[in-house]
């Protein structure tokens, strides 16, 4: 069964585009319940074994274990290097494959995300895109 990854940016840093329109403690605010949402719907996928969050902010890490989620204390300079970690973390804990999904994708629900594990190549890699040319899910 496969391991989902969440990685999440330091409260101060997250939804940075949303500030001329978000006090800091909006964003947050905001951060935090949407990372509370896709962790409620990978936690209770079928298909994922183990949930975990990774970042450098130890504030989000402890949401993750207050919600039942893994915490991962990022160790990278950025995204690519923390997904790198994440993925040796898990391969070395015996899972077969790492999904990787934002903390900020509002429609993710187990059934969708069943959908998506069921259609992805047993090797290899499968890339979910957003309407907007960013990614929802690897």
């Amino acid at each position: 069964m496969l391991a989902a990854v969440v990685p999440v940016k330091t409260l101060p840093q997250a939804k940075g585009r949303l500030a001329r329109v978000l006090h800091p403690a909006e964003r947050r605010a905001l951060v935090q319940t949407m990372l509370g949402d896709v962790l409620a719907a990978l936690l209770a996928t079928s298909g994922i074994a183990r949930v975990g969050v990774i970042s450098a902010d130890a504030d989000v890490l402890a949401q993750a274990r207050a919600l039942g989620a893994e915490s991962l204390r990022d160790q990278g300079a950025d995204l690519n290097a923390a997904l790198a970690q994440a993925a040796r973390y898990y391969a070395a804990e015996g899972a077969p494959g790492v999904l990787v999904l934002p903390a900020d994708v509002p429609l993710a629900t187990p059934a969708a995300l069943e959908q998506l594990i069921a259609a992805a190549p047993e090797q290899g890699a499968a890339i979910v895109p957003s309407r907007d040319g960013g990614t929802n899910a690897l």
